[in-house]
């Protein structure tokens, strides 16, 4: 008997042991249709352990009998499964009928529902700014946002792109809105090296950047309650971005896979009416000039330099001259008499245009479990310009991860961003000593044929009229330009802590580097830099440092009130430094660099550095969800 009583003691021990013991627990998750269903969390309840179900609604879990295992996802009713002697479990869960309340990103990245808020917020959608492959982020948001007012300030590739909120708030200082990208203000500056309305080129803005495709959420903030966190700077309006780097949500599945692929196409939208039917001169005489209101086409004439008709033509097609240039230049290209035929070149302005294009491509990488996930972006953009020899190219990595462990929450980001635009001078031509690629184009001479040869054996730029009165913008698109590169770093860390249900504590620190070098390249021989040649360098470096540390309190206030209240202190600091250097007159030929030049002169050399800290707080009392 005593042998039975041991015997049974040590079974029941075994049996307490098998059952306190962890083991792997598998299952599929399937809907009320018995559909599969994936990438839905299954955590251990009270543990903080967890996994997620894979594409096929599968998982396992390492559990104990009498564990409780919670399955909640996206667009399902949250479940609680008890686990058995068994080694498997049946889940089915019911599809969600709730309707998520919308959720918008506020300062300081602050999130609150839509309804309960009492000034002007527009959310975007980040789909909308990839309908059309667009260079930068702001082009593709124009007409989308009522209230804001977007402007390009021409059509070459990475031209500036202005952004306004409800109008001009300043007559003499900045207009634009505060930028914020994953709680780091972004600098949205125009870096000129030179004036646009004498030699100029296209310059962009700091906001052409970010990558559409990697953009989670944007927000804009309209009224001075919605920008007041913000301080001085928040008062032309915010525009708020979390990028999906940032975020590093995991999405539907526990690795998801996103390519995408655009092309557009752009030519110049319209062209002036010209006439065709007389070339260059006045009062019907010839005369080798800019107006075009000499003698009519098609009369048969052959004309000398001062328009005098010397005879009839033999071929019935009106001849001059070949203009001087040209003909000492390419003699080959006229006839016994040195004379070339005055016959109109009605596309002769259409032909210095090009049909443009952009490309891009992009892929997405997300995924992760329960407790940690991670996002990747990637992309490239080429636009070509229909101006010639214009483009620019871009190149844009972002990478954000984080993870959870019990109360504590840690994400960090980072993205890189590399661009180099090229493009030839614009502005007034009349000014001394500047040159502009667009100096004649649009009021060329009806019988100007700038198809011919652009420049002589030496690299000299050959023009109808003579006198270098401007640059042939053929030879000007090739020899007068300016390439700048520009970097972008944006790197971020971020900390929250749940002290309890209605108490917590949030922190981020965020760099924003921006580093620019631009190459400003007159060639000799052209209208500009007194025919010596000339380089401008331009080096520009900016870094700007955000930290924010935030508690929030929720406590509840009976069953229909409501209290939320932040409070935190915003460390920011803006330095900058700048160099511009210029060197006049090339040594050895199509070398540029400031070393390869007669004289330099130091144009700025200049240092900035301001620190901002301040503290807010911040309460919301709401109704039964309303805004009191």
């Amino acid at each position: 008997m005593r042998k039975i009583a041991s015997l049974f003691a040590m079974l029941m021990l075994f049996s307490a042991l098998a059952f306190g013991q962890a083991r792997t627990i598998t299952g599929t998750v399937i809907n009320e249709k018995g559909e599969v269903v994936p990438g839905v969390s299954v955590n251990v309840k009270g543990s903080s352990g967890g996994t997620a179900a894979d594409n096929k609604g599968q998982f396992s879990i390492n559990a104990k009998t009498g564990d409780k295992l919670v399955i909640t996802g996206v667009n399902i009713e949250p479940l609680t499964v008890t686990v058995g002697e068994g080694n498997t479990v049946a889940v089915s869960v019911k599809t969600s009928m709730i309707t998520t309340t919308e959720v918008v990103v506020t300062a300081l990245g602050i999130r609150r529902s839509e309804k309960s808020l009492g000034y002007a917020v527009s959310k975007v959608d980040p789909n909308t700014l990839l309908q059309k492959s667009e260079p930068d982020l702001l082009k593709g948001l124009q007409g989308k946002v009522p209230g804001v007012d977007i402007r390009t300030s021409q059509g070459t590739p990475g031209a500036a792109t202005r952004i306004q909120i409800r109008g001009n708030s300043s007559l003499g200082l900045e207009t634009q809105p505060l930028i914020v990208v994953d709680g780091v203000p972004y600098s949205n500056d125009q870096v000129s090296t030179s004036s646009q309305t004498s030699g100029g080129t296209a310059y962009g803005s700091g906001i052409a950047n970010i990558d559409a495709n990697d953009i989670e959420s944007m927000s804009v903030l309209k009224g001075s309650a919605a920008t007041s966190l913000y301080g001085a700077r928040g008062s032309r309006g915010v525009v708020v971005i979390t990028t999906k780097s940032g975020s590093a949500k995991k999405g539907a599945k526990p690795l998801n896979v996103n390519f995408r692929s655009s092309y557009s196409s752009e030519k110049i939208a319209s062209l002036p009416e010209y006439q065709n039917s007389y070339g260059t001169g006045a009062q019907l005489r010839y005369s080798n000039s800019n107006g075009s209101w000499g003698p009519r086409f098609g009369l048969g004439n052959v004309y000398d330099g001062g328009g005098n008709i010397i005879r009839a033509s033999a071929s019935g097609v009106d001849s001059l001259p070949a203009w001087p240039e040209f003909l000492a230049a390419y003699p080959e290209l006229f006839d016994a008499n040195k004379n070339m035929a005055y016959v109109a070149k009605p596309n002769n302005v259409k032909d210095l245009f090009r049909s443009g294009s952009v490309y891009e491509n992009s892929i997405g990488i997300n995924g992760g479990d329960a407790n940690s996930s991670f996002a990747l972006t990637a992309s490239n953009l080429i636009h070509n310009g229909y101006v010639e020899n214009s483009s620019y190219v871009k190149n844009n990595v972002g990478l954000g991860a984080q993870t959870k462990y019990k109360n504590l929450t840690v994400s960090g980001n980072f993205s890189f961003a590399r661009s180099k635009q090229l493009g030839g001078y614009f502005g007034e031509n009349q000014v001394g000593g500047a040159t502009s690629q667009f100096a004649r184009t649009m009021f060329l001479g009806r019988n100007w044929d700038l198809n011919l040869p652009y420049q002589d054996a030496l690299g000299k730029p050959l023009i109808p009229n003579g006198g270098a009165q401007f640059d042939n913008p053929r030879w000007a698109a090739i020899n007068n330009v300016a390439t700048t590169i520009e970097e972008r770093i944006i790197a971020g860390v971020r900390l929250g802590y749940k002290i309890n249900n209605w108490v917590s504590v949030s922190y981020n620190f965020g760099l924003n580097t921006a580093s620019l070098g631009r190459d400003e390249v007159t060639q000799e021989f052209s209208r500009a830099a007194n025919g010596l040649g000339r380089i401008i360098v331009d080096n520009y470096k900016s870094q700007e440092l955000n930290s924010t540390l935030v508690a929030t309190f929720s406590p509840k206030i009976g069953g229909d009130f409501s209290l939320e209240a932040h409070l935190g202190n915003d460390i920011n600091q803006r330095t900058s430094r700048r160099q511009t250097n210029t060197g006049l007159d090339f040594i050895v030929p199509k070398i540029y660099n400031l070393v390869n030049t007669a004289t330099q002169s130091f144009n700025n050399d200049s240092k900035f550095r301001r620190r901002i800290v301040g503290f807010f707080a911040d309460a919301t009392l709401g109704y039964k969800t309303g805004h009191l």
